[in-house]
């Protein structure tokens, strides 16, 4: 049996504050939908088993992508997880496990706003889309470690990345 040993990394907390802008932005919109457009791990085929692994792991996400028009938002967020084995203290090279998801979230905007791509605050792009979708993602990644025969983690709330 895998026994794993948790070790986070020592990422800048990412705390989202509700700025004027985003709050006046979010009056404006409601989701309408959420769901993955694309889907992918991969597992090392060697891992060792009977004996603890010190892991590691991180998160990423790329630029979103927005698309829109008169009556909604449509954003592509593309997400990362990369699990690792720690030795020493150092990251293996070697992901253990790789996490791809892609999430398709659709905003319906109100009749009378008037939005533009410029006009959709960089707070909202950078953070409240990922905060809105890492629920989502943590459950995603436990199941597919399930899936991939690993041991269960621990993942952080989003405030505590």
């Amino acid at each position: 049996m895998l026994f794993m040993q948790h070790q986070f990394s020592n990422d800048p907390v990412r705390i989202f504050v509700k700025t004027e802008a985003i709050i006046k932005f979010l009056k404006h919109i409601q989701i309408n939908e959420l769901h993955i457009m694309k889907y992918q791990f991969q597992r090392r085929d060697l891992i060792p088993t009977n004996e603890t692994v010190n892991i590691a792991f991180t998160f990423s996400a790329k630029e979103v992508e927005l698309s829109l028009n008169d009556t909604c938002l449509e954003i592509l967020l593309p997400l990362e997880f990369q699990l690792r084995e720690a030795q020493e203290g150092e990251l293996v090279e070697d992901d253990l496990f790789k996490l791809e998801i892609t999430y398709q979230i659709t905003f319906s905007i109100s009749e009378n706003a008037i939005i533009s791509v410029d006009s959709i605050p960089v707070e909202f792009k950078k953070s409240y889309i990922q905060k809105l979708v890492h629920p989502y993602f943590r459950q995603e990644i436990t199941d597919s470690l399930h899936r991939a025969g690993l041991p269960p983690i621990i993942i952080p709330l989003y405030e505590n990345i």
